[in-house]
């Protein structure tokens, strides 16, 4: 009799356990899709462009999808998440929106190239789903600073900031993705003129 209560015991506590460790429910996991290439001749330049990994606040470095409320609370919506880390997802969304392109020789996050070499710096200053008192939709707030470096002079070319606010039309979170990624494809486009501008200017052939 003992043996049995105690093996009922035994039981319950294993029981209890596994329901303490249970995984958490699966997050939805989101991602940018990438500038599409352009049809018709581009330049292809003997140029190795480096695109370092983007510094950014403590609140931006997760890989949850973030949003700011009013007297300046930061958050993050429930069971969802990019597919990385904030800087990393918007560093190889502008790696493979200009391989894409197919206006250099390559595009890398590698800093190994000897010759030819440039370096794309970027600093995260915002990436989130803003709410105000006022409004039950929120916006979508992209700011990112750009540096656009001659590594072999070591010497900046460009300095850049791209900022845009994307209102959204319903408190839903496949818009807010979707303003996340109609703003980075307008900031790399505005970017990619800002290199070429860059490029033109120390090179006018």
């Amino acid at each position: 009799m003992i043996a049995r209560l105690l093996l009922t015991g035994l039981l319950f506590l294993l029981a209890s356990c596994e329901t303490i460790i249970s995984p958490p429910p699966a997050s939805q996991l989101y991602g940018l899709r990438p500038l599409p290439g352009q049809s018709g001749d581009n330049p292809n330049l003997p140029i190795n462009l480096v695109i370092s990994r983007p510094s950014a606040s403590p609140a931006l470095e997760r890989e949850f999808i973030t949003l700011h409320k009013a007297d300046n609370q930061f958050g993050y919506f429930a069971r969802v998440r990019w597919t990385t880390s904030t800087p990393e997802l918007v560093r190889f969304f502008i790696i493979d929106s200009l391989q894409n392109q197919g206006l250099f020789q390559s595009v890398t996050p590698d800093t190994r190239f000897g010759q030819n070499n440039y370096r794309l710096d970027i600093h995260i200053q915002e990436f989130q789903a803003n709410y105000t008192r006022d409004s039950e939709t929120p916006e979508v707030h992209l700011k990112l600073a750009f540096t656009f470096t001659d590594m072999a002079g070591q010497k900046p070319l460009a300095t850049f900031v791209e900022s845009l606010r994307l209102p959204i039309a319903e408190n839903r979170l496949t818009l807010v993705v979707e303003g996340f990624q109609s703003g980075m494809e307008q900031i790399t486009t505005q970017t990619i003129r800002q290199i070429m501008a860059a490029l033109k200017e120390i090179d006018p052939e």
